[in-house]
């Protein structure tokens, strides 16, 4: 994704024109497709200097849906290209929710078990987490972790929302970060730092039926 490139880049932040040839997927692209994305780094530059990354990828995808409704292009293929869009916007700023995210390194320091007994964990979904598409690295989401544990109630809701093979990474997370209206308003992670677990566990429940 361009800001992506642009954020982890700062050749291409800095001097867009003379680093175009360092982003890799771009070669890939027919070539009008190519001279047309060409095109577009200067201005992310601009626009990326200008605003923080999260406000940038907003301001990105209304002019990218402006434009789509402009060409009248078909509603179903415009409202997921919408979609797609705004859904990696949502992704950064979930990671930047409660205090960002950690490394699997210091998720591993702060539990007091070996890195590889923290990733064990995040494979088998006993911990909340991503990979970074860029690096492949786990990040780990600060939120779910005390000073030296897991907040009581995490384990045990992962085991029930782990029952849906649909779940992937951000589901669980989200399940924890939205509101729902059984738990009056509430987000399950505030229900668990107040002690609800098992209301947070029927929502689990209801979430996966």
């Amino acid at each position: 994704m361009i800001d992506g490139e642009m954020k982890t880049n700062p050749a291409l932040r800095d001097n867009p024109a003379h680093a175009v040839a360092d982003v890799p997927w771009l070669t890939a692209l027919p070539a009008a497709q190519q001279s047309a994305v060409k095109q577009l780094f200067p201005l992310m530059a601009t626009l990326t200097r200008e605003s923080d990354a999260l406000n940038a990828g907003n301001l990105m995808a209304r002019v990218f849906e402006s434009q789509l409704a402009a060409r009248k292009q078909p509603a179903h293929k415009a409202g997921l290209a919408i979609a797609l869009l705004r859904g990696r916007v949502a992704r950064e700023e979930i990671k930047q929710e409660e205090g960002g995210s950690i490394s699997s390194a210091e998720a591993a320091a702060r539990l007091g078990i070996s890195k590889t007994a923290v990733l064990k964990r995040y494979h088998h979904a006993q911990l909340l987490g991503w990979k970074e598409a860029r690096q492949g690295a786990v990040r780990m989401p600060v939120w779910q972790f005390t000073e030296d544990n897991v907040l009581p109630g995490i384990p045990e809701v992962l085991t029930v929302l782990n029952q849906a093979s649909w779940m992937d990474d951000w589901a669980r997370v989200l399940f924890f970060l939205n509101r729902r209206s059984s738990l009056g308003d509430q987000r399950p992670l505030d229900l668990l730092r107040k002690g609800g677990d098992k209301r947070v566990l029927r929502a689990a429940t209801a979430a996966i039926a």
